[in-house]
């Protein structure tokens, strides 16, 4: 029952439990059908609402589109209407166009018909001028009203006629003149055939005289010529006919010189008549006769001259046999003489007579029976005759010779008889030496063997000691000596044993036998000296150590005296107070020791000054309670962004991170500060001080003589000076961040030192507190940085007096004289700067003046300043001002000064009367007139150079024509400088207007004439000229053969010759002469100016071409060629050629080419730049040669960007012809195989290199020494100084080439 009891309620439960689920799903049935038509109703809302809004976008689409359409229609009703209103416009606009380029037609035909008579004018001649004149006029009836611009076209009408009308009246005034100068010709042709006719005659007659002397000399010297066949001439006879020859020769050189003389004096006559120049004589008979006679005298002076040199040849002909003569009858003297007999021979008695009396020497019977059965004796005479003299003369001497050496011979066999015997006693007296030599040697080694005992023993003991070590020694070298002594007197007395006689014999058998002793011995003197010495210098040095010492004691006594003193706090008199104990103001030295013992000794560095704590706490404090305010305003901003930090934490963690505030991710932020290591404070310097030594201590610190220390001597001694060797500054304060600047230390001041030296902690630099010498301002300054730098040293401001002088109280001696003169510069100085237009009244008042001085002093040279000044005037010149000096310096009569005026700009009128006050009077400085032409042509030329500044092409090409036209008529030289920059600026108006091949010829004939007349600037201008015009048309063969067949003038303008230089080099290198090219190129670049700024053109080109040879060449330019400021940019397109030939990249050099080949073409280059194809190659070939040792000649080509393998072997085949590559092609195997290198330094290369750089050298110092000048003492403006002079030539020669970089 019960389990049916449990079963029923189980059942039970489950029916409740299953009533419960079914409840449960329908209630979740029913709220999921409730959620379904919630969503149902929510999905219909909004597709209701969705196709409400789709409605409303439809309704405003159309609305949109219909505003849209009614817009656009109404646009292009606007722009229908605009676009009728712009046609209509644009039809006006070009009907207006076309009537005005109508009328411009008509205008400009009208010109033109107008110019080309105006042209025909200018052209005119006398005969045809009036004609062009009335055809002018005519056209400009006619066509002058149509050009529109009547007023210029009738003014250029009137130039012309004017210009003209100048031209056409010269021709006939220098047609006039030429009749004139052919009258004048005329009457001097009369004039000189008279006064020739009597020159002629004039000369005849000396000519004859002169004739006549030659004759007279011929007949004298005659005699001469016979006095060599007589036999009986003697000296005294010859001299007396050769003073007659010579009397008669200076008489017939007389006379020709006379002839010669009046040739001399009267030789322009005489040449002009010669020559037939214009003026002179013409008659054919006078010139022939002229002739005749300067061949007459010719002859003349011939004859005059080989027959006084005939006479000095006879005369020594005549001597010489005259003193033959003199000789023979000495000799016939001689003869006569021992001849008793009188039988004209000698006999065997007479002979011997002979002997004795002339040689002092007895024949031997055997020899005279020779002589007397010999040649000397004929053949049945009895004995020798007269004729043969001279052979028993001879024999005689011979026989003599003969017995001489037989007696010679005796005394050798005896002399090496004796020598024998001594030779053998010397050598056992050697023997025995050697034995002595060697117990010396002994010695010796003894006293060496001491000296080295002596040197262990004196480095381990007390240098008083080393007097006793010395001593001892000494007696052994004594001993060591005294032997060597004795054994060098017994060596040197060995060759006084023998008779002096055989001396040098036994001298050279001991030098011989006792050669090793005696070598033995010398090396023995030198060690003995040398042990000598090195017991002097263990004395010496003993002295040495002692002097240290006791310098070193002195030292520490005055360092302790200073440690004393800054410890107690005691000034220097306190000090000495405390040492002087009885107070008789000297300190004698029981009181200096009793001090010494009681102070302290054991110096121990400062700390910083106590006066300097309280700022540093109070800087701590501020920092610390600044440190606390951050943290509360940090903590009070924490709170207030507490909630903002909890919504936001992403971004307010990003933002720190961003700030700093927090770390990022991988650092971890350190939880406190590692502990700072304190610095080892160094240890303090503890002062011994020997009592034994203290007597002589205190006589160093005495003054010298003195007993006790006074107290002068005392706080000199006390006292510590530091020498500034490097600038730093003088402080207020001991600490340096703390400290304020006073004022600067510099170097080589003296400052005295009131405290320390003490050490900043902080810092780690030393200070002490010192006071300067020079103004006794005191504060604190650095020693040594933290980083070794010494700045103070230590030193004394103290000098000796060695000659007697003054004492002043002020630095100069004439104080007085130093004030007025501060004074006068004071008020110097208050003067206002003068205005441009009196500094430009100023320089062209001194311009002419200087014009004046060379004119009258004939001084070209002068001239140059003129030229350099166009520099600064051609900036500052005023259109009134250079007016009014064209009205004063050309004269009114010549009729180009209207036209130079009209050409002339002109000036503002002043609007203002201030203005119009301001304006300067135009004053010039009053010299006489008329001015000459210089001054014109100074005028003209400064005109000229202003209308080429203002592009005023027309009337400089005028201006230049007629000025060099003009000049043309006049021959002086102080106008060779104006002429030569008049020549440059029409060279230069032609090419503006592109006929510069038309200015040729007349360039030619100006610089033939501009070599006639030594002009060296025309030359240099004009040839300069001549091979640009060549040049701008590539006529490169004509230049070189101007240049082939021209010298540069030696006296050039420096501007000139580097123009030329760069021609030069600009035609070698088209000529393929490269390395002449270069060093033309390179002296260019030195000689062009070397302010940065001034022609820059000429640099640029210079650079350009020298760089692009450099790479024919084979080499690499410098890189700091192309960093320079000012053409850096222009030398770009060369940096990239440079690159490409640097790396052998053939692809990238063609790219460049290619890329940069409009201005290769603009610069002239591009064939040059076509021909580094190769340089290219080579210079890659090279880079493989190098890294290669063996390469397929494929491997090559494909390195170098070659077609093929078989181009790539004819490159490398021409390398290796050239020499570029050292290597071997083998064709078989198709490869190239490198050799080894050789040493360079083994060649001939070095000493080229250093060949050529002397050479360049030496060609500099040359060329500088050739550029000095010395200024005349004129030459210097009033109160100019040399320094000022210097200064001033140098600025006008960095301005004076500004205008010449317009031709490059």
């Amino acid at each position: 029952q019960q389990q049916q009891q449990q079963q029923q309620q189980q059942q039970q439960q489950q029916n409740a439990w299953q009533k419960q689920a079914e409840a449960q799903q329908a209630e979740q049935l029913r709220q999921k059908q409730e959620l379904e038509a919630r969503r149902q109703q929510l999905e219909m809302e909004n597709q209701r609402r969705k196709l409400e809004e789709l409605q409303m976008k439809r309704k405003a689409m159309e609305e949109q589109k219909r505003m849209i359409e009614e817009m656009r229609l109404k646009q292009q009703q606007e722009q229908q209407m605009k676009m009728e209103a712009a046609a209509a416009a644009r039809n006006a606009e070009i009907a207006r166009r076309q009537a005005e380029i109508k009328k411009k037609q008509e205008e400009q035909q009208a010109t033109l018909a107008i110019r080309r008579v105006v042209q025909k004018v200018r052209t005119a001649t006398a005969a045809n001028f009036e004609e062009m004149q009335q055809e002018l006029s005519e056209v400009c009836a006619t066509e002058l009203a149509k050009t529109g611009a009547e007023e210029k076209m009738r003014e250029e009408c009137q130039k012309a006629i004017e210009m003209a009308k100048g031209r056409v009246d010269g021709v006939l005034a220098a047609r006039q003149k030429e009749v004139d100068r052919k009258a004048e010709v005329e009457r001097l042709k009369a004039e000189q055939e008279a006064n020739m006719l009597k020159l002629v005659q004039e000369l005849t007659d000396l000519v004859v005289a002169a004739e006549e002397g030659t004759k007279l000399l011929d007949e004298v010297t005659t005699p001469l010529d016979e006095s060599a066949k007589d036999e009986k001439i003697t000296p005294a006879k010859v001299m007396k006919l050769v003073d007659a020859a010579e009397t008669a020769g200076a008489e017939a050189k007389a006379k020709t010189k006379a002839c010669t003389d009046f040739i001399m004096q009267r030789r322009q006559d005489l040449q002009v008549f010669k020559t037939g120049a214009p003026g002179a004589a013409g008659d054919c008979e006078n010139k022939q006769n002229l002739a005749k006679l300067l061949t007459r005298i010719k002859e003349a002076t011939r004859v005059a001259d080989t027959a006084l040199a005939s006479a000095k040849e006879r005369k020594a002909t005549a001597m010489k046999r005259a003193g033959a003569l003199e000789k023979t009858k000495a000799i016939d003297a001689v003869f006569a003489k021992y001849d008793k007999d009188k039988d004209k021979m000698l006999s065997q008695n007479e002979i011997q007579a002979y002997a004795k009396g002339e040689f002092k020497f007895n024949l031997p019977q055997d020899c005279l029976k020779r002589i007397q059965e010999g040649p000397l004796v004929e053949e049945g005479k009895a004995g020798v005759a007269a004729a043969s003299f001279h052979w028993l003369r001879a024999t005689v001497g011979a026989a003599r010779e003969l017995d001489r050496d037989m007696n010679r011979k005796k005394d050798r066999e005896e002399k090496e008889r004796i020598l024998i015997g001594v030779k053998d006693k010397l050598a056992e007296k050697v023997k025995v030496v050697a034995t002595a030599v060697e117990t010396a040697h002994k010695d010796v080694i003894k006293a060496e063997d001491k000296i080295v005992d002596m040197r262990k023993k004196a480095m381990g003991a007390h240098y008083d000691k080393h007097d006793a070590l010395a001593a001892e020694t000494d007696k052994v070298i004594k001993t060591s000596r005294a032997s060597y002594e004795k054994v060098k007197k017994t060596l040197d007395g060995l060759s006084s044993m023998v008779d002096p006689k055989y001396a040098k014999d036994v001298d050279a058998f001991l030098d011989i036998e006792a050669k090793a002793l005696k070598t033995r011995m010398k090396r023995m003197e030198l060690r003995l000296t040398r042990a000598s010495n090195l017991t002097t210098r263990l004395r010496d040095e003993a002295k040495e150590t002692a002097v240290r010492e006791i310098v070193t004691m002195r030292q520490n006594v005055i360092k302790v005296i200073r440690y004393n003193q800054r410890l107690k706090e005691l000034t220097t008199e306190q000090i000495f107070a405390e040492i002087d104990k009885n107070g008789d103001g000297e300190i004698d030295q029981e009181e200096l020791a009793a001090w010494l013992e009681a102070a302290d000794k054991e110096l121990k560095p400062f700390k910083a000054p106590a006066a300097d704590e309280p700022e540093a706490e109070e800087k701590k404090e501020e920092t610390e309670e600044k440190k606390e305010d951050d943290k509360a305003e940090e903590a009070k901003e924490g709170e207030a962004k507490e909630g903002e930090a909890t919504e936001k934490p992403a971004e307010a963690e990003a933002e720190k991170e961003k700030v700093g505030l927090v770390p990022k991710a991988g650092l971890v932020r350190p939880t406190a500060l590692a502990p700072a290591v304190p610095e080892k404070e160094p240890e303090p310097e503890v002062i011994e001080l020997d009592s034994d030594k203290m007597d002589e201590v205190f006589s160093k610190l005495c003054d010298e003589g003195e007993s006790s220390l006074s107290k002068a001597v005392f706080f000199r001694s006390v006292q510590q000076f530091l020498k500034v060797i490097k600038e730093t500054a003088l402080t207020d304060v001991f600490p340096v961040t703390a400290s304020k600047p006073m004022r600067k230390l510099e170097a080589r001041e003296v400052v005295e030192v009131l405290e320390g030296p003490i050490r900043d902690a902080k810092t780690k630099v030393t200070r002490v507190k010192c006071k300067a010498l020079r103004d006794n301002v005191e504060g604190w300054a650095t020693i040594s940085s933290n980083l070794g730098t010494v700045f103070l040293r230590e030193g004394k401001p103290s000098f000796k007096v060695v000659k007697e002088t003054i004492l002043t109280e002020e630095f100069q001696l004439e104080v007085e004289e130093k004030k007025e003169g501060e004074e006068e510069k004071k008020e110097e100085k208050k003067e206002p700067p003068k205005d441009p237009r009196t500094l430009l009244l100023e320089s062209i008042s001194q311009n002419m003046k200087t014009i004046h001085v060379a004119v009258q002093q004939g001084d070209n040279r002068v001239m140059g300043r003129v030229i350099r000044a166009y520099a600064s005037l051609r900036r500052t010149v005023m259109p009134d001002v250079l007016r009014a000096l064209l009205e004063e310096t050309i004269d009114a009569s010549r009729p180009g000064k209207a036209q130079y005026l009209a050409m002339a700009p002109v000036a503002d009128a002043p609007m203002t009367d201030e203005e119009k006050e301001k304006l300067i009077e135009i004053k010039f400085p009053q010299l006489p007139k008329p001015y000459p032409v210089e001054m014109e042509a100074f005028s003209v030329l400064l005109l000229l150079m202003v209308l080429i500044d203002k592009k005023e092409k027309e009337k400089a090409f005028e201006c230049s024509n007629m000025l060099v036209t003009w000049l043309k008529t006049h021959n002086r030289r102080t106008l060779d400088a104006f002429n030569a920059r008049a020549y440059f600026y029409l060279s230069l108006a032609f090419e503006w207007n592109g006929t510069l091949q038309e200015l040729r010829p007349e360039l030619l004939g100006a610089y033939r004439t501009a070599c006639l007349r030594h002009d060296g600037m025309g030359q240099a201008t004009l040839l300069n000229l001549l091979l640009r015009n060549y040049l701008a048309y590539n006529l490169y063969e004509q230049a070189l053969k101007l240049v082939d067949k021209t010298v540069f003038p030696e006296s050039r303008p420096n501007a000139q010759y580097a123009r030329y230089l760069l021609y030069i080099g600009q035609i070698k290198a088209v000529k393929l002469e490269y390395s002449d090219s270069h060093s033309k190129l390179m002296q260019a670049i030195r000689k062009a100016p070397q302010a940065p700024t001034v022609a820059l053109g000429f640099k640029l080109a210079a650079h350009k071409l020298a760089i692009v040879v450099e790479l024919l060449m084979g080499g690499i330019p410098e890189r700091s060629m192309f960093t320079q400021k000012e053409l850096k940019e222009q030398l770009r397109p060369y940096y990239a050629i440079t690159q490409a030939v640097r790396n052998g990249d053939l692809n990238e050099f063609a790219k460049q080419t290619s890329t940069y080949e409009a201005v290769f073409k603009k610069d002239k280059t591009l064939t040059l730049i076509n021909r580094l194809r190769y340089n290219v190659i080579k210079t890659g070939l090279r880079d493989i040669n190098l890294s290669y040792s063996r390469i397929s000649l494929q491997d090559i080509a494909s390195k170098l960007g070659l077609d093929s393998a078989e181009d790539a072997a004819g490159v490398v085949a021409k390398a290796v012809v050239d020499g570029v590559i050292d290597a071997t092609i083998d064709y078989d195997k198709q490869f190239l195989k490198s050799t080894q290198k050789f040493d360079l330094y083994s060649s001939c290369e070095p000493q080229k290199a250093l060949h050529k750089r002397i050479a360049f050298c030496l060609q500099m110092h040359n060329d500088t020494v050739k550029a000095m000048a010395y200024p005349d003492a004129g030459d210097a403006k009033d109160g100019e100084s040399a320094e000022e002079r210097r200064e001033r030539e140098k600025r006008e020669m960095m301005e004076m080439d500004d205008d010449d970089e317009m031709l490059i």
